[in-house]
């Protein structure tokens, strides 16, 4: 017990470093995985990554020794990297949070395609490929947008026409849209 993570390699597999960077292609495994489809998977941080001042693990696992970046290197607003800098604050909860939610937009984006196919199914177009692939644009097809903007009104027809009109003259019109 006296060899691991004494930023030494002493094994030839470099199983007994995984929590420095002592070893090349040594891997650092976060304390917390987040779940993800994928079992087998689990989250790892390159060795030369662990205690280098940016909390890669969600959970700031791998900036055990809570080494801070010199001013001049630490970014002023992380907020649009995604960088996160020692000292690291758990964010774990909130990731995971996020996952749950984009995984909830999908599953929406996934009922509403199979609505607008079963729509599609039950008025014989879901082999027309005029509309998408099994027909999923078919609804949107049936109905006319109106758009305003200023003086100008815009009346878009999905796979039909589209209209342009300025003071209640026609100034443009499409035979049709592709």
């Amino acid at each position: 017990m006296a060899k691991l993570n004494n930023n030494y390699c002493d094994c030839d597999d470099f199983s007994d470093e995984p929590g420095t960077s002592a070893c090349p292609n040594s891997r650092f495994y976060c304390k917390y995985q987040l779940p993800t489809k994928d079992t087998n998977r689990e989250l790892w941080v390159i060795g030369s990554r662990v205690n280098d001042g940016i909390c890669d693990c969600c959970d700031g696992s791998d900036e055990w020794r809570y080494v801070t970046l010199p001013p001049d290197l630490r970014l002023k607003d992380t907020s649009n990297h995604g960088a996160k800098q020692s000292p690291c604050v758990n964010n774990c909860d909130r990731l995971l949070q996020e996952q749950k939610n984009q995984e909830n937009i999908v599953n929406l984006g996934n009922k509403a395609r199979k609505s607008y196919i079963d729509f599609a199914k039950q008025h014989g177009m879901q082999n027309n490929n005029e509309f998408g692939p099994d027909g999923v644009f078919y609804k949107v097809s049936q109905t006319c947008k109106e758009l305003k903007i200023r003086e100008f009104v815009y009346i878009i027809c999905p796979f039909g026409t589209a209209k342009q009109s300025s003071f209640g003259m026609l100034i443009h019109t499409d035979q049709k849209i592709r």
